[in-house]
């Protein structure tokens, strides 16, 4: 979990992170992305990504989270936005014969909304 406080600016060390460490999942807050940033524009080969961009900011500036799990294990996106989290992402993997939910949220945020 890394918190980027702009993940567009940290591309390149967190490429670095990932050629060193290999992680399966990578889970991100902070990220600062809004939707004139695209996809192909934070992909990373080798991953499928989820994002979930804070839209109530100007250019994204605060919030944003972003969850990177490997392709091998086929992840699906999930819908959990009935729930009260304000800014999250959520994704779900097949494990043997169980399903494993995997989500980022931004606690700050979440927070924040609630006082």
């Amino acid at each position: 979990m890394l918190n980027a406080q702009t993940l567009m600016n940290k591309r390149d060390e967190l490429q670095v992170v990932i050629e060193d460490k290999n992680p399966d999942i990578i889970g991100i807050v902070e990220t600062w992305t809004y939707g004139a940033i695209t996809d192909a524009e934070i992909a990373i080969k080798g991953y499928k990504h989820f994002r979930e961009d804070r839209e109530d900011t100007k250019k994204g500036r605060g919030g944003g989270v972003i969850l990177y799990i490997k392709d091998i294990y086929n992840p699906v996106a999930v819908d959990l936005s009935r729930h009260k989290f304000t800014n999250s992402v959520w994704a779900e993997v097949v494990c043997t014969q169980s399903k494993l939910l995997l989500g980022v949220v931004n606690f700050t945020d979440l927070q924040t909304h609630q006082n």
